[in-house]
């Protein structure tokens, strides 16, 4: 009888120092073996292992690893009995406790670069700048191109549809060979719509004078215009003679000055 009480005894410490014995290596890095195993719910869902524990060690709780855990938490959740949503919020899979991760694959990261500054209009008042170019003269004996130079002054003035402006007191003046008088009327209008002067804007009535004596030339004067800096670029014109042998081009600019 006395053998049977200690046999007794001794199983039922053995079995108290059974339960006792904390979880092994294997257990705490994710529920692969053990009681944990089995478990779905947070705490038991793979403990708070290494690998589970990597998401978890922000949140302290394996299965979901929490905010920096995503699919690194979920690994040592799953392995700890598919530990429910493995990270709460995708978008912080890998990263630190509670701090978003950059991925530029997302569908909702995007960029606008508006090409333009909206409500920009093109500006009445005047306009100053200068021309430059050559001009084959029927005054010589040779159509030789000469270097021609000299100033635009022109005042937009806006019509009744907004869009259009209308040149007013257009000029061009200067010298030929920096020595002839060179002078021209500029007529026309600015589409402001598309930023363009019409195309049938010209330079008329336009002539120079070699020893006293005027030769008139005329043709088509374009370019476009800048609502930010409120001028006239890529400009240019080309003119010719009453015989088209005999005539000229070249560029210009114009800038907004005053009202």
């Amino acid at each position: 009888m006395r053998a049977w009480i200690l046999v007794s005894a001794l199983a039922a410490s053995a079995i108290a120092c059974g339960e006792s014995t904390p979880p092994s290596r294997d257990a705490d890095r994710g529920g692969s073996a053990g009681a944990s195993a089995t478990s779905t719910g947070s705490g038991a869902t793979g403990g708070t292992g290494a690998t589970g524990g990597s998401g978890g060690s922000s949140t302290g709780t394996g299965g979901f690893g929490g905010a920096s855990g995503g699919n690194v938490g979920g690994a040592g959740g799953s392995n700890g009995g598919v530990a429910g949503a493995a990270g709460s919020d995708p978008v912080d899979a890998g990263g630190s406790a509670g701090r978003p991760v950059f991925d530029a694959s997302k569908p909702d990261v995007g960029f606008e670069w508006p090409e333009t500054v909206p409500g920009l209009k093109c500006r009445a008042g005047r306009y100053h700048g200068t021309f430059e170019g050559i001009f084959a003269s029927s005054a010589t004996f040779f159509p030789l191109p000469i270097p021609v130079a000299g100033d635009i002054d022109l005042t937009l003035v806006q019509s009744v549809n907004g869009e259009v402006f209308e040149i007013s007191n257009g000029k061009l003046s200067g010298t030929a060979d920096l020595v002839f008088p060179f002078a021209a009327d500029l007529l026309g209008k600015l589409n402001c719509k598309v930023s363009k002067l019409d195309p049938a804007t010209a330079l008329r009535n336009g002539y120079y004078v070699v020893f006293g004596v005027q030769f008139p030339f005329e043709g088509p004067f374009l370019g476009d215009y800048d609502k930010v800096n409120a001028a006239f670029v890529n400009g240019s014109w080309d003119v010719k003679e009453p015989n088209p042998l005999y005539g000229g081009n070249g560029s210009w600019t114009a800038t907004w000055v005053g009202p």
